[in-house]
């Protein structure tokens, strides 16, 4: 059994339908982006759940994490003349991250800026007081000098 865990967009306002007779589902499709040195892709993956009520929140463009059993068969394509994989996922848990007109997105940097954001060292705000010292690589955080005349019962 194959699990996969997921983020991405819908592609599509999801679609209740019923099999036969059998108990309904709703369907969506789900467009995972990646970037890998300079290339952008995206990969399709098709989901189905048997939690009806999420039908009217899942519409085109509304960013998902999605966990569940995933199945795959690859497929000819004319058009392209190539093999091709098919990727569905039963899924169990569908959680929603938001609309892109709902969260902000970031300006898009690269890891070296992004690492120098993180683990920059912000300056001190005010001098250390007397009896206080600033630790090295940390220029936020203090420590205090203990007094020998403590309130300590031992």
């Amino acid at each position: 059994m194959i699990h996969l865990t997921f983020e991405g967009h819908c592609g599509f306002d999801a679609v209740q339908k019923q099999e036969n007779g059998g108990s309904p589902y709703i369907r969506f499709s789900v467009a995972v982006n990646d970037k890998r040195k300079g290339i952008e892709s995206t990969q399709w993956i098709n989901v189905f759940s048997r939690n009806l009520a999420l039908a009217q929140y899942l519409t085109k463009g509304t960013r998902v994490m999605v966990l569940g059993r995933a199945s795959m068969k690859s497929f000819f394509h004319e058009r392209s003349n190539s093999y091709q994989v098919d990727i569905s996922v039963n899924a169990s848990i569908i959680q929603l991250l938001g609309s892109p007109k709902e969260t902000p997105q970031p300006a898009p940097m690269s890891m070296a800026q992004a690492t120098e954001k993180i683990y920059a060292p912000a300056p001190p705000s005010t001098p250390p007081a007397d009896g206080q010292q600033v630790l090295p690589g940390m220029p936020s955080v203090t420590t205090q000098k203990m007094k020998d005349d403590d309130d300590l019962p031992f």
